[in-house]
């Protein structure tokens, strides 16, 4: 699976979190192909995720065996958070 998100404006954007990492679905508007990326922040527990069109950033609300829950922010969507 790519690292790499590539959502073009007028794309359907999904964005999943598991206890695996973060996943982002893109597909085109009729939905009938989908490419999925990720992991993201593999290895963490995703609570929550949003996408700001605005900045083309995300923010990720996520828990880590290692590390306490906390809040993060991706600057942009094609260079998600640890990447």
């Amino acid at each position: 699976m790519s690292q790499s998100i590539s959502a073009v404006h007028g794309d359907v954007l999904l964005l999943a979190g598991t206890r695996k990492g973060g996943f982002a679905l893109t597909g085109s508007p009729e939905r009938k192909e989908w490419r999925l990326t990720g992991p993201f922040l593999q290895g963490s527990e995703i609570f929550h995720r949003i996408y700001d069109w605005r900045s083309g950033g995300t923010l990720v609300a996520a828990e880590n065996q290692r590390t306490s829950p906390g809040t993060f922010r991706g600057t942009r969507l094609n260079s998600e958070l640890g990447q």
